[in-house]
């Protein structure tokens, strides 16, 4: 089964993202993170601050190792 990763920054967002692939794709599997700080950090610090950054590319090393070939970031 295919897997899609989504990156949040509001849990709010996990149900709808559920709904949307169960009824668009129903053959893929959804992996969620949530990181709710880092929209504020990436505010306050800019979106391409080392920190946010590193932050980032951690999610996606951590989607990505747990089985997602795809990538969604719903970030704002």
């Amino acid at each position: 089964m295919p897997t899609i990763g989504f990156l949040h920054t509001s849990p709010v967002h996990v149900p709808t993202f559920t709904t949307l692939l169960a009824e668009l794709a129903p053959e893929w599997q959804a992996i969620h993170q949530v990181d709710e700080p880092l929209l504020a950090e990436a505010r306050q610090n800019g979106p391409d601050a080392p920190g946010i950054l590193m932050q980032l590319q951690s999610h996606l090393t951590q989607l990505k190792e747990a089985g997602a070939s795809q990538i969604v970031c719903t970030c704002s």
